[in-house]
């Protein structure tokens, strides 16, 4: 038997009859090139946005370096290639934070007539309250950017691999819905 089997009609109608639900979701971070800065270096112009830096040390800087919001890459592993050639740094070779998201819902039905019943309903988006940074900006102006679908950073920016924004915090939301 299950738990309320024997409530009363009154307590089974406000006790009884939940539904919950839930989804969670863990993305390993969002993946990011980190170009040169908003300049034709290679000569190529229009598409000076696809240029490249160069790698000139090591990303995540050996002897303990813990990425944060101030420095989630080494910003001094990148460098501008010099004037008519391409950076050395792979497509989407950087990665983002992580982002694990848990959503929950609870519902009720309570029935009005045989043909008539009222829903309610809550939702809760982020339960937890995680925080999901975005990745980070750079350039000189802070920006983060995406050209078709592929996002981008800039390189010697006065923010270049620091961390500006988050995902949404945790969202409520209670309906009810009236069905006949």
């Amino acid at each position: 038997m299950h738990w309320g089997s024997g409530a009363t009609g009154v307590e089974n109608a406000i006790l009884g009859g939940w539904q919950m639900s839930g989804i969670t979701s863990a993305e390993s971070g969002l993946p990011f090139t980190v170009t040169a800065n908003a300049i034709d270096v290679a000569n190529i112009h229009p598409s000076s946005e696809t240029e490249r830096a160069n790698v000139t040390g090591a990303p995540l800087r050996p002897s303990g370096f813990k990425q944060t919001v101030q420095a989630w890459y080494n910003p001094a592993a990148f460098a501008t290639p010099a004037s008519y050639t391409f950076g050395d740094v792979g497509r989407n070779t950087m990665r983002g934070p992580k982002a694990i998201t848990w959503d929950f819902a609870l519902l009720k039905y309570f029935r009005i007539t045989e043909a008539a019943q009222l829903q309610f309903r809550s939702e809760f988006f982020n339960i937890f309250n995680n925080v999901n940074l975005a990745p980070p900006g750079g350039g000189a102006s802070g920006g983060f950017s995406t050209l078709g679908g592929e996002s981008r950073t800039a390189v010697n920016g006065t923010n270049f691999m620091q961390i500006f924004s988050a995902a949404a915090s945790r969202e409520i939301q209670f309906s009810l819905k009236f069905q006949w």
